[in-house]
């Protein structure tokens, strides 16, 4: 028997949203397991804790968003009231302002990362952080109005804050990929090492996926709430935004280790020598009493390993000696 409301565009529309919500929710955990079995050890406190307190965040909006769903679909099961003439059950309403404070604690992630690569400049990153206190300030207005809807939808097509809420979240995401890509370009363009610029170019295509993976979402909401925001068709992508956002830092702090791998053969204290040869048929060298001139001359050393001291590896110039240019990592944020 067909329900005698239809439910496809509310309830149907935030049962596709929560279960969307609940599979990165689980990309989320796995990524916060790895951080902390295997790529955590040379971070801070305050990163660690980070990443704690993004994860409970994203806890406490998943068991939200399920508790909402339980109480429309089995504590009031057939009661059409409860979706038609009774206000939005309060966990829903709270996890839009958990989400709207989750995007604003990774977009200021992001703006440190951008003050890094910039050389420390202000100006970008606090722009960033305008934008995002901006839609942070318009999503607890929205938690706040939102507590009036007589029924489960996102309010009506003149509501303003909506509209302006993910415009500012869309043009804080384009400013950051906009301005992490510029950086890491003119880095990459100043790198002689062809090591050193392809680790860069693999940091663009993280930054240029991550973000597209936002405008994937934000795009659609905008439309959809445009076109039918009485209804809650643009669900699914509004409960799956935050969790992109959480998931895009842990995979940003899960990939770093790879990155190390691919920027040179230098790890844990070894410098391999595949093939060095010198050769010198007239080679001189100074010393403290004058100089002295050697002739017919070779050195070869070929596939031996050298092991040195930590301490010492670490005082060693850089590949890109000259131009220091280099991508190192430094207290969990990407730095150049």
């Amino acid at each position: 028997m067909p329900s005698l409301v239809p439910l496809d565009n509310t309830l149907g529309a935030l049962y596709v949203g929560v279960i969307f919500s609940s599979i990165v929710y689980g990309v989320i955990c796995t990524q916060a397991f790895l951080y902390y079995t295997e790529h955590c050890k040379r971070d801070g406190w305050f990163l660690k804790g980070f990443v704690a307190f993004l994860w409970f965040l994203e806890t406490v909006t998943c068991v939200l968003f399920n508790f909402g769903m339980y109480y429309y679909t089995v504590t009031n099961f057939g009661d059409y009231d409860a979706l038609l003439h009774s206000a939005t059950v309060w966990s829903i309403l709270v996890e839009i302002g958990l989400s709207t404070f989750i995007a604003l604690l990774v977009q200021c992630f992001f703006a440190h990362r951008v003050y890094i690569l910039g050389g420390k400049t202000l100006v970008l990153p606090i722009i960033i952080v305008i934008l995002s206190l901006a839609q942070f300030s318009l999503g607890m207005v929205y938690t706040d109005v939102s507590l009036s809807f007589k029924r489960l939808s996102g309010g009506t097509s003149d509501f303003p804050y909506v509209i302006s809420l993910f415009g500012l979240e869309l043009v804080a995401d384009c400013t950051i990929a906009a301005s992490s890509i510029y950086y890491l370009r003119s880095r990459a363009s100043h790198s002689g090492i062809s090591t050193t610029r392809r680790v860069i170019n693999l940091i663009i295509k993280f930054v240029v996926n991550t973000c597209l993976l936002e405008v994937f979402c934000l795009i659609p909401i905008l439309a959809l709430w445009t076109a039918e925001a009485d209804t809650l068709i643009f669900s699914p992508f509004v409960c799956s935004l935050p969790r992109i956002y959480s998931a895009s830092v842990m995979c940003s702090l899960n990939n770093r280790d790879h990155l190390r791998g691919l920027s040179g053969s230098r790890t844990n204290g070894a410098i391999t020598l595949s093939t060095f040869q010198t050769e010198s048929t007239d080679m001189r060298t100074q010393t403290s009493g004058g100089s002295t001139e050697t002739t017919g001359q070779a050195l070869d050393i070929s596939k031996r390993h050298v092991r040195l001291p930590r301490d010492r590896v670490n005082q060693m110039p850089s590949e890109d000696a000259g131009s220091q240019h280099d991508v190192d990592f430094k207290g969990g944020f990407m730095t150049v």
